[in-house]
């Protein structure tokens, strides 16, 4: 999908240069690639397919937990053998690793030419040129920057769907979080902003508005006047062109009457909710700083099922927290037995530096939190295998995204967000990419489902 024209006209004269990248972490940071993309592209720098054999390497980098840290060093480490080796002019950081490490990322990797935090992405194409053009290593932080449309960009995350950030850092206080400290404290993108970027999303070919935040339900309390999330939401169903708006990282505290009335009325809101709990226990919920326990937790996730009867309930777990105890862990265990999620991620604790959580004592040994992640996912795989068994001969709405070589296509259901959920392999001859259309269930294979026109 080509990048939209940015308003400022203003251009390096460069000559064309190759730049690769590499998008680790989450939605948020995908976002934060497109638009570094764009900026390179309209000054003069071309995007190359293969990163190995581009100019200059670009790795969007996540730190949110110590796996996501240990992958990120792991490209770093890859590509620095490319930049010792000569094959690459230029290596540039960006991401949360260098807004959490700083100027030691290069002291650690001298291979590094450039490393760039979040407040100095839109000069990115100037860092690049500085580099090539001196061969300096230049370290550029900070994490505040204007809240405003997000264009250009280069949308990557499919060819009709886009993610559309409408807020930035967090201030819940949960103790095993570092998003506060990397992202800084919440803050809403002004509605207008929000509101005019969906409408060029929709008007380069996007049929599918994915909201995200670090916390989404947060949505309009920093800002004058009525805002929050389900009016934003509803305002952006009412955009010409909008066919399908999904809401994601909903705070199940801040899960209002409001929001759930307006996905239940609102056909353009797709009967899905992503609401990360993280767990049932309420002396667990506690210790983590969580502001809800698990009789408030009980009664949301009734109503919302009560309120939205075709809802797919989506929520995130964590498991192996300091103090978390066999009862604890098995109440867990039960609470996802009873089904009440059909697609569930679980995570096992990562001890991070400078959290409140991180000296509350030793967290549940490595081995046993291992295989306490493995027994939620075998329960909720029963589960959504079960759920998918009820879904046979029903119609979905259906997104078709690809064809294949074999002449069916792939795409995702109302029920499933991209990377995270189930995908669709469509039999039908009457649909192509880009088509929303009612399909029947007829077959699954493994969590995904197939489809036909009939």
């Amino acid at each position: 999908m080509n990048a939209k024209k940015c308003k400022n006209d203003t251009k390096l004269s460069v000559e064309p240069v190759t730049f690769g990248l590499v998008s680790l972490g989450c939605p948020k940071n995908l976002v934060d690639t497109e638009k570094m993309s764009a900026t390179l592209m309209e000054n003069g720098f071309v995007l190359h397919e293969d990163e190995t054999s581009a100019d200059i390497i670009i790795i969007n980098t996540c730190s949110f937990i110590a796996p996501a840290r240990e992958e990120s060093y792991a490209v770093i480490r890859e590509f620095c053998e490319l930049r010792r080796k000569g094959l690459i002019r230029a290596l540039v950081v960006t991401g949360c690793l260098v807004q959490q490490k700083g100027e030691g990322l290069l002291d650690k990797h001298p291979e590094i030419d450039a490393a760039v935090s979040f407040s100095a992405y839109p000069r990115i194409a100037v860092i690049i040129r500085e580099v090539l053009d001196l061969g300096s290593r230049t370290f550029n932080g900070g994490q505040d920057y204007e809240l405003t449309v997000e264009s250009p960009r280069l949308v990557l995350s499919g060819p009709y769907s886009a993610y559309l950030r409408i807020s930035e850092g967090c201030s819940n206080t949960c103790t095993f979080c570092t998003i506060p400290s990397i992202r800084g404290e919440f803050r809403s993108k002004p509605e207008n902003a929000v509101l005019e970027e969906a409408g060029e999303l929709v008007g380069i070919g996007i049929k599918e508005l994915i909201l995200i935040g670090q916390d989404t339900t947060a949505y309009g309390s920093d800002l004058d006047g009525n805002a929050n999330l389900a009016r934003i939401a509803g305002k952006i169903g009412s955009i010409k062109g909008v066919e399908w708006v999904r809401i994601m990282y909903a705070n199940p505290a801040r899960t209002s009457e409001e929001l759930v009335n307006v996905i239940a009325d609102t056909p353009e809101i797709v009967k899905y909710l992503d609401v990360p709990i993280q767990h049932i226990s309420g002396r667990v919920l506690k210790r983590m700083g969580r502001r809800h326990g698990e009789k408030e937790t009980r009664e949301l996730i009734e109503h919302l099922h009560n309120r939205v009867p075709d809802l797919t309930l989506r929520t995130s777990l964590l498991v192996g927290f300091p103090g978390e105890t066999e009862d604890d862990f098995q109440r867990l265990l039960e609470f996802v037995k009873e089904g009440h999620f059909q697609r569930l991620g679980v995570f096992t604790y990562s001890r991070e530096e400078g959290t409140p959580a991180s000296r509350m004592g030793k967290p549940v040994p490595p081995e046993e939190a291992s295989g306490r992640c493995e027994e939620i996912m075998l329960a909720q795989q029963d589960s959504v295998f079960k759920f998918t068994r009820s879904l046979m001969g029903k119609r979905l709405d259906t997104l078709v995204e690809y064809m294949n070589e074999d002449g069916s296509f792939s795409g995702r259901t109302c029920m499933d967000a991209p990377e995270v959920d189930c995908a669709a392999i469509i039999n039908s001859a009457s649909v192509q990419p880009g088509d929303i259309a009612g399909m029947e269930v007829v077959d699954s294979s493994g969590y995904d489902l197939i489809l036909e026109d009939r």
